[in-house]
């Protein structure tokens, strides 16, 4: 059985080498993505500490909302469309 699997591989060298590189490649472009996900997160936590350093409380105004509040949407277009 181990004969006849290096014999396959060795018959189908390319696609062995295309198999390798695609998962080299996926594996790689994780790591950077985890890399990059990681890194972007730090630079926002220091700016907003930065921001808020020496800051005890933050006191803002009450937000107003204009319109309707918690309306069902229209259940289809010809809702939108006008008379």
């Amino acid at each position: 059985m181990l004969h006849t699997a290096i014999k396959n591989l060795i018959a189908h060298r390319l696609r062995l080498m295309a198999t390798a590189l695609a998962v080299i490649l996926g594996v790689a472009l994780m790591a950077g993505t985890l890399v990059l996900t990681a890194t972007m997160q730090r630079t926002f936590d220091n700016l907003f500490a930065d921001v808020y350093r020496g800051t005890d409380a933050v006191v803002r105004a009450q937000a107003t909302f204009e319109g309707l509040q918690n309306v069902d949407p229209p259940r289809n277009a010809v809702e939108w469309m006008p008379r």
